[in-house]
């Protein structure tokens, strides 16, 4: 069937079909289209792990942050929210309140790179699991403001690794990315710095620190999914930056439900791996939300190349040259073992995030090469 919605149709015409477009485009299933069944968890130990326990989620009010707070809150975890997004924050605060009105919930408008504020709220609060999410993730906009990246994503790390270790939290786990090993872009080596501090601290604490590394969380905010959703609603095209850029997927349910599958099994100082299936093309996941449209790509809804933004690779790995993947004792999750410490120490890093500043934003580049030998920023 082919439905055409051309731009020199009458207003009122326009208009209908613009709409019906939006219906469209807003009922994509999203998990349809990573054509494979969704993971499936151990909740009773996962429930073990979290009930009544005081749990601390960094970027709660983001997309991968709200669905930890869902799943908590349904598991019985008390929850303490920290976020600069005061809209994402009361959205979030206001569904569980609805959703799970027994639910113990703090949130708060608060900056993790504000050392004091942080260590007052943690003081008071006491948390004893910690899921720092709290980050910059948008490639491209992280390679204009290199400062921001490291700023928010390793300095904010630090300071709530820190603070962790100060009041003595159980758990504290880091929300990675894969576009921490060998990165190409400021937003993967700030990730990847913030790896190093984590798994740093976990040498010189009683606290565990573990790490969960992920691809892309399809639907997220920001994601190349919402993107594709809001150009099939205005009609198109379909902005594709490469015809072979590839990516893993996975739902922000699966992100959410596997990372505190992951937190429950770890012992501190280890990077957990979660399995979302083989890559999927950029253009293929293009053409099947047009397809779910019932539209047909390329003659309904055009499809267009308009070359990638800096600091993106083609594709992504999940563990780099060091490391290698083992079994754990869930299908969907795989543990890195690293053959080799890194040479970035933590006296190293420390030193540079003490140092470093706005003034450095033309250096930073350079400076992530010094520290970071397999960052490519060419």
């Amino acid at each position: 069937m082919n439905r055409s919605f051309s731009s020199k149709d009458s207003p009122k015409r326009a208009s209908d079909q613009n709409a019906s477009l939006s219906q469209l485009a807003q009922e994509i299933n999203f998990e349809k289209l990573l054509s494979r069944e969704p993971n499936k968890l151990d909740n009773e130990l996962i429930q073990y792990f979290i009930k009544g326990k005081r749990v601390c989620i960094s970027g709660g009010g983001g997309s991968i942050g709200s669905e930890l707070v869902r799943q908590i809150a349904s598991m019985g975890g008390n929850l303490l929210l920290i976020e600069r997004n005061e809209n994402g924050l009361a959205n979030i605060e206001n569904e569980i309140i609805n959703d799970y009105p027994n639910t113990s919930l703090l949130g708060l408008v608060a900056d993790i790179t504000n050392k004091q504020e942080i260590k007052s709220i943690f003081s008071s609060y006491k948390p004893e699991i910690v899921f720092h999410a709290a980050a910059h993730k948008h490639v491209n906009l992280m390679e204009r403001s290199p400062w921001q990246a490291i700023y928010n994503n390793v300095i904010g790390t630090q300071i709530f690794a820190e603070v962790s270790q100060e009041i003595g939290v159980n758990n504290f786990i880091l929300i990675s990315t894969d576009k921490a090993v060998n990165p190409s872009s400021v937003m993967g080596a700030t990730k990847k710095l913030a790896e190093i501090l984590v798994l740093n601290m976990n040498k010189l604490s009683d606290t565990n620190f573990d790490i969960v590394r992920f691809g892309n969380v399809i639907g997220s905010n920001g994601s190349v999914a919402l993107i594709f959703q809001n150009q099939i609603k205005q009609g198109g095209p379909l902005t594709l930056t490469d015809a072979k850029m590839e990516r893993y997927f996975m739902t922000i349910s699966e992100a959410a439900g596997l990372t505190l599958q992951a937190s429950s099994i770890g012992n501190g100082g280890e990077i957990f791996v979660l399995d979302m299936g083989e890559p999927i093309l950029i253009k293929t996941l293009a053409e099947n939300m047009i397809k779910q449209c019932l539209l047909e790509p390329y003659k309904d809804i055009d499809i267009t190349i308009v070359g990638a933004k800096p600091g993106e690779k083609l594709s992504e790995i999940l563990n780099g040259s060091n490391e290698t993947l083992e079994k754990t004792a869930y299908d969907k999750i795989q543990r890195i073992v690293t053959k080799k410490i890194h040479g970035t120490n933590l006296d190293q890093l420390q030193q540079f995030l003490g140092t470093v500043s706005y003034e450095d934003n033309d250096n930073i580049k350079t400076i992530l090469g010094d520290l970071l030998p397999e960052y490519d920023n060419s």
